[in-house]
């Protein structure tokens, strides 16, 4: 790094403009102050760049906004606590484990199960289909892996789009779903209890379970 020009005032340098391998670097011996008309508006210094009154300036303008931002940290919306903090946010696909008691021997599928998730920070939402050809003969309750392990047992809940052919025939028969420590369960909405093999067929077809809880 090369000074071009350094500034001082009272025999105390307070600033350069130089080089650095041809670049040009604006330097402050101390926190830098950006102003305009002789009022300070925007400080900066080692660790950040931030306005000089809180709460007084945005980031971009409504006809001129940066495009995409990069962050390896987290952002904090509407306060400045941990719970203000969002640190994640994915969106993707996974291949769910359809299984009884986690058991999958046996089991087999018309095309391989399609799992679509997002998580925004703590909170998952997934999307879930399959088709069966061989429910396998595992007499267990019905289990689902899910992409991010659950909080804490019984927590989360969610609904099936669409159903067809068990062993009782009524294809507009509900269900709920519950999440317990990562793994996604059914419910029946006539029992009660949780939905076993026996009430599935060989031909079952599933489309759009969908399921909100949250991870650890």
């Amino acid at each position: 790094m090369y000074c071009i020009l350094q500034f001082a005032k009272d025999g105390t340098a307070v600033g350069s403009i130089g080089n650095d391998t041809g670049n040009l670097t604006i330097n402050s011996a101390s926190t830098g102050i950006l102003q305009t008309v002789g009022t300070s508006r925007y400080y900066w210094d080692d660790a950040q760049i931030y306005p000089a009154n809180t709460n007084s300036k945005n980031l971009g303008h409504p006809s001129y906004q940066f495009k995409d931002a990069y962050l390896s940290g987290g952002i904090h919306l509407g306060g400045t606590g941990s719970a203000n903090k969002l640190d994640d946010y994915e969106e993707g696909t996974f291949t769910p484990s359809i299984g009884f008691n986690n058991n999958t021997s046996g089991i087999t599928f018309q095309s391989t199960p399609q799992g679509l998730y997002t998580k925004v920070g703590r909170k998952v939402t997934v999307i879930i289909s399959f088709v069966l050809t061989n429910k396998g003969s595992n007499s267990g309750n019905f289990t689902c892996s899910l992409p991010f392990g659950s909080h804490a047992s019984g927590q989360g809940s969610g609904v099936m789009g669409y159903n067809y052919s068990w062993t009782d025939g009524d294809k507009a028969r509900g269900f709920t779903f519950q999440v317990h420590s990562g793994v996604l369960y059914m419910m029946n909405a006539d029992s009660g209890g949780f939905a076993t093999n026996a009430e599935f067929t060989n031909t079952t077809y599933i489309s759009g379970i969908t399921v909100t809880y949250f991870t650890t």
